[in-house]
């Protein structure tokens, strides 16, 4: 017979153990996979206790092939790839703009800027960016743990702050000619605006790829915090304005705008679920 998901639930609930027929079929089912190494991991103290568990894991095994079973199309495809594979897409999409960023519209002092400076912010955005994906990504087997999602968004959070004071405005820096007409707070805000909607594909992989359906307001938290690195990451190659003023209102305050956008769309979505 053909195996299904529906079968490896049923031998879980039973205590069984997975026949052969079930090997092709685990072989190609990324989630089924992933919660047979769950299986592994658990070590109930007594009988009752692995019962329990195997009452647990099939529901939770029921319940996430419900929801996808509800999605129809790439979305189903995306997130039912393999953990690595779901997290490379996502990097790339992090990556992407930021790649186009400096292949194509490079900030104008790029050779002029500080090397160690832009070196240094540049591998702590993007190795912050990889944690936070890994985090947020994780396999079933592998819970959030709270060290790691407070580490995600506490980086997320700080290091462009800690950037924008320590950036080396000198006075010799091609922003220094930029046009004095143009208000402090009209760069802030163009700034501001455009590495939050270059950011948005970042938070919606994130929450696309998730196979938990981007549930929670943990996972919502930490996924507009990394938006807000690759804000940063972004106009780190676009921006040629490093006065540390204009850093703090116009770059480090992205993680915020998109937190706030989160935090519409949320109230949105439970107004409409409301009505119905």
């Amino acid at each position: 017979m053909t195996w299904t998901c529906q079968e490896t639930r049923r031998h879980w609930a039973q205590d069984d153990e997975l026949p052969e027929s079930a090997l092709e079929h685990l072989a190609a089912c990324p989630i089924c996979q992933e919660m047979v190494e769950l299986v592994a991991v658990v070590e109930p103290a007594d009988s009752r206790g692995a019962d329990t568990e195997a009452t647990a894991i099939a529901g939770l095994l029921s319940g996430m092939q419900r929801d996808l079973r509800k999605e129809r199309g790439v979305l189903a495809w995306l997130r039912g790839c393999s953990t690595p594979l779901r997290i490379a897409m996502s990097m790339s999409i992090i990556l992407l703009p930021a790649g186009a960023q400096l292949a194509f519209a490079r900030r104008a002092d790029l050779s002029e800027f500080p090397r160690p400076f832009l070196l240094i912010a540049l591998s702590a955005y993007m190795i912050t960016a990889a944690f936070a994906t890994k985090t947020l990504l994780a396999p079933l087997q592998q819970p959030k743990s709270v060290w790691s999602v407070r580490m995600a968004w506490m980086a997320s959070l700080w290091l462009p702050l800690l950037f924008a004071a320590l950036s080396p405005d000198d006075g010799s820096q091609v922003a220094a000619r930029l046009d004095n007409s143009v208000s402090f707070l009209r760069q802030a805000i163009s700034c501001l605006r455009y590495g939050s909607l270059l950011a948005i594909p970042a938070v919606l992989s994130l929450a696309l790829l998730d196979r938990q359906l981007a549930r929670g307001k943990r996972f919502l938290f930490v996924a507009a915090c990394t938006g807000g690195i690759v804000g940063n990451l972004i106009l780190l190659l676009h921006c040629a304005n490093p006065n540390p003023s204009h850093l703090l209102v116009g770059h480090a305050t992205i993680a915020f705008a998109l937190l706030a956008g989160v935090g519409v769309v949320t109230l949105v979505r439970w107004m409409v679920s409301q009505r119905q």
